[in-house]
């Protein structure tokens, strides 16, 4: 079991260091002009440069809280509307083609218009977030309840569960699987939301966050490394979200085969 387990742990990492290895040679032997893709030697010294007085600490912090509660904000909306469609087929009749109209616009669409009802601040880049995170935690927690194995139902209700029970004993718990699933796709579309929401605001000359940050040193000085840097920061914030979320769901579904 700790053979496997260690096994686990050292193929991922194997390969990452395989990539910055490749990555930092085909920049040394010029292959690459290190202008349009710098090393991995100097997209490190361009986070100790910018950590040195606290700044990109404090980026990461708010890039950080931005996408966690817009992701949190956005799924928790949608799985109370996603088991109340699957629930009661009346609610779903009658929102199900707003929903899909309104889910087929990305959420890049939105921006303008987001920063001209709140502002130039965070709020405009947590609606983004919210409703980017939304969707897949619907749609997911609509079809989990929806296609809930009738005789499961059938069952309940001859043992003499009411509405909140079937609410909570059957259908929640039959969609769990389906919700964890859009829960883990949300998740990633956070991160992306985030960054586009935070690079169209910077475009404005002011901001926050790991996309400002971007947008700030290449515009000023060119600095792909910092842009670099920036990529990079976002995909481990996005790895660790969903490996944080996986662990979190395995221990909560662990009474599922799959899981």
């Amino acid at each position: 079991m700790m053979k496997e387990r260690i096994t686990e742990i050292m193929l991922p990492v194997t390969s990452v260091v395989l990539l910055l290895i490749v990555w930092q040679g085909v920049v040394s032997l010029h292959l690459i002009d290190p202008f349009f893709l710098p090393p991995p030697s100097s997209v490190v010294s361009a986070a100790i440069q910018l950590s040195s007085n606290g700044e990109l600490e404090r980026d990461i912090l708010i890039s950080t809280e931005r996408a966690l509660e817009g992701y949190a904000l956005g799924s928790t909306i949608g799985i109370v509307v996603g088991l109340a469609m699957g629930t009661f087929k009346t609610l779903a009749d009658i929102i199900e083609p707003i929903i899909e109209y309104f889910r087929q616009i990305p959420e890049v669409a939105w921006i303008p218009l987001a920063i001209l009802i709140f502002g130039l601040g965070g709020k405009a880049v947590l609606f983004i977030i919210t409703y980017g995170s939304l969707w897949p935690v619907l749609i997911n927690t609509y079809d989990g309840v929806k296609f809930v194995d009738p005789l499961y139902k059938r069952a309940a209700l001859s043992l003499g569960a009411d509405a909140l029970r079937m609410f909570y004993k059957v259908n929640l718990k039959a969609a769990l699987p389906r919700i964890y699933s859009g829960l883990w796709i949300s998740i990633g579309i956070a991160f992306r939301s985030l960054v586009v929401a935070e690079l169209a605001v910077a475009t404005t000359g002011v901001g926050s966050g790991i996309g400002y940050m971007m947008n700030f040193y290449y515009n000023q000085y060119v600095r792909t490394d910092v842009l670099l840097l920036g990529m990079v920061i976002l995909a481990l914030l996005g790895f660790i979200a969903q490996r944080g979320l996986s662990v979190a769901m395995k221990r909560l579904l662990k009474w599922l085969p799959q899981f």
